[in-house]
């Protein structure tokens, strides 16, 4: 008898959501909240009747979708290892060492061990251990044996752009990273690694009611991608677009 009720409630979500403008709580990775959702809330205005956005770390929204506070996420996290969550992949991005242009001017920067000697004077810039790109940048680095030197800890990419592009460290990140500060873009420089390291990104959700809603908001990132940012990053940056997969 409960589960009839549960089926009818479904069903019932599954009809409103199909013929009337639905309520909607959107979570976003803070790169994506920079790159897409202006455009993306601006169409979702003629697609839901209420809607909020927050903002935060991978590991925020990813907590956000576990407890239902938010229904659909933009984020780097598929969330593969819990049951029922449906991610839809719609980008790939590769990581990048970032450099300031100022280093790369003095040096012929040609392999690994050029790198590693160019910045064995110059702090290693990366995210604090909550971020779901730290364990990532971190193997990235390990990987490719550098000498253990002076970090420096840091929350944003605004920051650390900000200390790249001043001279004062390198990092590792991938080019919508880069792309969140591009009025740094022409203070650093940056390679690619030796290694496949990739970030991907996913819209995710779990209830079935919001299928419809989901599959929406992927095609229209996809194109705002295609039709804003991608025009805009070839006109200041193209070398990054070789680096970034729009599935």
């Amino acid at each position: 008898m409960i589960l009839e009720q549960l089926d009818d409630l479904t069903r019932s979500i599954q009809f409103s959501l199909e013929n009337e403008k639905p309520d909607l709580r959107l979570g976003a990775s803070d790169c994506m909240s920079a790159c897409v959702c202006p455009s993306l809330i601006d169409y979702l205005l003629n697609e839901t009747e209420n809607i909020s956005a927050c903002t935060g770390s991978t590991p925020k929204v990813t907590d956000l979708l576990k407890h239902r506070a938010v229904d659909i996420g933009l984020s780097s996290d598929s969330i593969e290892d819990v049951p029922h969550f449906q991610a839809l992949h719609f980008l790939t991005e590769r990581f990048l060492f970032v450099l300031p242009r100022s280093l790369t001017k003095q040096r012929n920067i040609s392999c690994n061990q050029d790198l590693v000697a160019a910045v064995e004077s110059l702090p290693y810039l990366r995210f604090g251990k909550e971020t779901f790109d730290f364990v990532q940048s971190e193997r990235i680095y390990r990987s490719l044996h550098f000498i253990d030197q002076r970090r420096i800890e840091v929350d944003t990419n605004f920051t650390m752009m900000e200390l790249v592009a001043r001279g004062k460290g390198w990092t590792i990140l991938p080019p919508l990273s880069l792309w969140m500060v591009n009025r740094k873009l022409e203070a650093v420089d940056f390679l690619p690694l030796s290694i496949e390291a990739t970030r991907r990104y996913f819209v995710v959700y779990q209830e079935q009611a919001f299928t419809v809603l989901a599959n929406k908001i992927l095609k229209k990132t996809r194109k705002i991608f295609e039709k804003e940012i991608f025009p805009e990053m070839k006109k200041v940056r193209p070398e990054l677009l070789q680096f970034i997969e729009l599935e």
